[in-house]
């Protein structure tokens, strides 16, 4: 027999199915959706470099590194320690263990023009990666004149089959800054006036053969500093606000294809709100997830004002390229990558108040390496003041509680901390100049992975 008060219960559930059932409602309702979080804060042993590494490329457990050095090392060890190998701007590392790949050796040498950024890191260099979505090809930009002793002006391929470097890209004629590939061609940008001995302004792509495309173009009147490929077009940043003689400021599109610009497209309009108008501003970083493109910008025009300009993360549309949030934080953005529903970014960010952040403190206090939504979550709620253009009302992501401390480093003489972030989506590299990162030593090249 069923106790009475066991019976009211089995009556209150049949009535509960009952009404779900009458008012065609499951009767059970799936857990929602866990929100993306970040990777742990807490560095993990990775390769280092004696100098400073400007670009990294992930493919599979393989992570990419170019820049100025001349050795790599294990973690924890110091320069020219035990494990110490000679890797001339160009080395690899196992995304899991962090441990140097040995197989993988590259030179580049001869001449440079000029640093890939500031003015003290002289030499031959790397200053652009990109591999090929079916992972046959490294591509790599930059100012140098030979990889692994022949000659190649600015821009290099190795196959990765063989390990050797590829026949062909007749190069540039300056140093290429950026660069972005597909499995059949590879796109370049930089401040370069010709490419594979045609006139080329800023922009060109080659064919995966090494030749050049001579029927794509896309010439901007200013300098280029960040591409990325997203569906049928090449996403275009920089200090310019030409491209093909059309309007776009600093940032635009063309057609994969045949290098024809992608109209109508945000920029284009003078109402954009980054403009980036002035030669110390510039679109630094450009990345994307296959729906949204994510961008990194910098500014530095003290003592009076500056409309158009931006310092912080934005997220446009692969379609249009329209706003879809602007995250205004002084402080300047080099480098971004989105991963797992988070976005990674390298800076050096010293107030995000506008977003509601961190606020400004005296003496600065500067955040290199942050994460934030990839998703719109509030809106701009205050200006930056001074002499800073106001977003007030733009939608706008949020901040993580992740805050790993890099330190700055020497090398480009600009005292900065990260210039890249890459990852496989199990890791998170940053690259830089960096000396050390929560007060442990570690020089160039970090990775975060695992929970928080």
């Amino acid at each position: 027999m069923f106790h009475k008060r066991s019976l009211k219960r089995l009556s209150v559930a049949v009535a509960s199915l009952l009404s779900s059932v009458v008012l065609g409602l499951s009767s059970s309702v799936p857990p929602a959706a866990a929100a993306p979080t970040p990777v742990s804060a807490t560095p993990l042993p990775t390769a280092q470099v004696n100098g400073v590494v400007w670009a990294t490329a992930a493919y599979g457990n393989t992570i990419y590194a170019t820049g100025r050095f001349s050795q790599a090392r294990p973690a924890g060890v110091r320069v020219g320690g035990a494990g110490s190998v000679t890797r001339y701007g160009l080395m690899a590392f196992n995304a899991t263990t962090g441990a140097i790949i040995p197989s993988f050796v590259h030179h580049l040498g001869g001449y440079a023009h000029d640093p890939c950024w500031g003015s003290k890191a002289t030499g031959a260099q790397g200053c652009a990666l990109a591999v090929s979505p079916d992972g046959k090809r490294l591509y790599i930009g930059g100012a140098f004149s030979t990889v692994d002793g022949q000659a190649h002006s600015n821009i290099a391929a190795i196959d990765l089959t063989t390990n050797k470097v590829v026949p062909g890209f007749r190069g540039t004629n300056l140093p290429v800054k950026a660069i972005a590939a597909t499995n059949s061609m590879v796109y370049v940008g930089g401040n370069f006036t010709s490419a594979g001995g045609y006139g080329r302004s800023r922009v060109a792509a080659y064919n995966a053969n090494g030749s050049l495309n001579t029927r794509w173009a896309a010439n901007t009147n200013g300098i280029v500093r960040a591409l990325v490929t997203v569906n049928d077009r090449l996403v275009i940043g920089g200090q310019f606000n030409r491209i093909n003689g059309a309007v776009y400021y600093s940032l635009g599109a063309v057609y994969l294809s045949n290098g024809r610009v992608v109209t109508p497209w945000a920029s284009q309009s003078s109402s954009f709100p980054i403009r980036m108008p002035y030669a110390s501003s510039s679109i630094t970083g450009l990345s994307t997830d296959g729906t949204q493109v994510y961008l990194t910008a910098y500014t530095y025009i003290p003592n009076r004002p500056h409309p158009g300009t931006f310092e912080g993360r934005a997220a446009i549309r692969a379609t249009n390229g329209s706003i879809v949030w602007i995250n205004d934080c002084i402080g300047d953005s080099y480098g971004v990558f989105a991963m797992n529903g988070v976005l990674y970014s390298a800076s050096h960010a010293h107030s995000c108040a506008a977003i509601g952040g961190f606020r400004e403190t005296n003496p600065k206090t500067y955040h290199r390496g942050l994460a934030e939504t990839t998703t719109a979550t509030g809106k701009n709620i205050r200006s930056n003041g001074a002499y800073y253009p106001s977003f007030v009302g733009w939608a706008a992501g949020s901040l993580y509680n992740w805050y790993p401390n890099f330190s700055t480093g020497t090398v480009t003489g600009i005292n900065q901390g990260p210039w890249s972030v890459t990852g496989n989506g199990n890791y998170v590299v940053f690259g830089g100049e960096f000396l050390y990162i929560n007060g442990k030593p570690q020089q160039g090249l970090v990775r975060f992975g695992g929970s928080r």
